[in-house]
């Protein structure tokens, strides 16, 4: 599912864009997450010879899990979306860890090749490509490149290779601007990509605007035309053959009258929130939910933008198509705060809760979204939905 710019709460990510690719290519983030680490870890050992300052080793290594750390969680669709805050601190770890390296090195680090902090930044960065801004990505490999280059430069009398200190530094720097421009330069085609994509699915549906307005008219005249077939037309075809109106037809006339007008006032006073359930109860055969589970006094829920009301039309049918669903103790209560909406959604699933987590993440991950304050509650065997809207 893609998402369109009035859902989006702030930034031109692909996460925003499109949260279930996002998701889909978690596993190269978590590799390169992993990966930071691990080549901390080798290059250490492999350079243990220059290293005259231990502690400020470790104290970098912690610094590149800390970031690593970062990544893995804040990227997880459970936390989505991966906010600006932990970007940064991720890019301020990693730079730390960099310069705390070097510091463990300083008057020793002979070789630039067997430096691992411009390439662990770059990767940190990269991992970051699916969730984070390009313009973003850039400035954040450009300024770490420019800190590289610094430190570089305070390290070049002591590196053993005869060239210019500014050549040392524009070595040290490539393979970070390589991979922070690359990542870059991805989330930038991706997006554009998705923007277009979207661009032209307006159209299209623009064009059919006026069909899809005539289809429904239709549907809901011949919705009409059944109810009248059923029930009106015999009885009045009864009448015209018998020529002779009883106290029993007067009686039938008005209940039949009552069942209309009942069924064509409920229609109208139901809002899309109780048509989805309805509708998706009869799909599964779960039976109906119990009433007064829908608290909708105000008809609030009418006020959710196209695609919350589709995240949450495609939550609901795959809940209600879980195996361990039931409709026993769900409810729905969308209320009124201030300028908000808020709904808190309450559903039984007795299974564990490592299987809803995994079984529904890429739902709360494009509900957290479209509803920036989703929050997720397990309590076995009870799941609760909160999470508000701007009316």
């Amino acid at each position: 599912m893609s998402v369109t710019p009035a859902a989006l709460v702030g930034e031109p990510t692909v996460q925003q864009l499109y949260p279930l690719g996002a998701m889909a290519g978690r596993t190269i983030t978590l590799a390169a997450a992993i990966a930071a680490p691990l080549d901390v870890m080798l290059m250490s050992v492999l350079t243990l010879d220059q290293i005259n300052m231990p502690f400020l080793c470790l104290i970098g290594f912690a610094l590149v899990a800390a970031a690593s750390l970062t990544v893995v969680i804040e990227s997880s669709p459970l936390r989505a979306p991966f906010t600006r805050r932990s970007a940064m601190f991720a890019y301020v770890w990693a730079n730390l860890a960099y310069v705390f390296g070097s510091a463990a090195t300083f008057g020793t680090n002979e070789h630039l090749r067997d430096d691992y902090g411009p390439v662990v930044v770059g990767i940190i960065i990269l991992s970051l490509a699916p969730y984070r801004p390009a313009k973003e990505l850039a400035v954040a490999g450009v300024l770490s490149a420019i800190l590289v280059g610094s430190v570089t430069l305070l390290q070049a009398p002591y590196i053993v290779t005869p060239a210019s200190p500014f050549v040392y530094a524009l070595a040290a720097m490539t393979p970070l601007l390589l991979l922070s421009l690359g990542a870059a330069t991805f989330t930038d085609v991706v997006v554009k990509g998705l923007e277009r994509w979207r661009r032209q699915a307006r159209i299209a549906v623009g064009a059919r605007g006026e069909d899809d307005k005539n289809w429904i008219a239709r549907s809901v005249q011949q919705d009409r035309v059944t109810i009248l077939n059923r029930d009106v037309v015999p009885f009045f075809a009864e009448l015209l053959h018998d020529k002779l109106m009883t106290a029993d037809d007067i009686e039938r006339a008005r209940i039949i009258s009552d069942s209309i007008r009942s069924v064509m006032v409920a229609e109208v006073d139901r809002s899309w929130l109780e048509s989805v359930i309805e509708t998706t109860t009869a799909l599964h055969g779960t039976g109906p939910v119990e009433v007064g589970a829908i608290t909708d006094e105000r008809r609030l829920a009418q006020r959710m933008s196209t695609d919350q009301r589709s995240a949450m039309r495609a939550f609901l049918v795959a809940l209600f198509g879980h195996p361990a669903f039931t409709t026993t103790d769900f409810s729905v209560d969308v209320s009124e705060i201030a300028a908000r909406c808020t709904v808190e959604l309450t559903a039984r699933l007795d299974c564990p809760e490592n299987q809803v987590k995994s079984e529904f993440a890429p739902y709360f991950a494009v509900m957290r979204i479209l509803f920036a304050d989703l929050e997720v509650e397990l309590e076995q065997p009870s799941l609760t939905l909160k999470f508000s809207y701007e009316q």
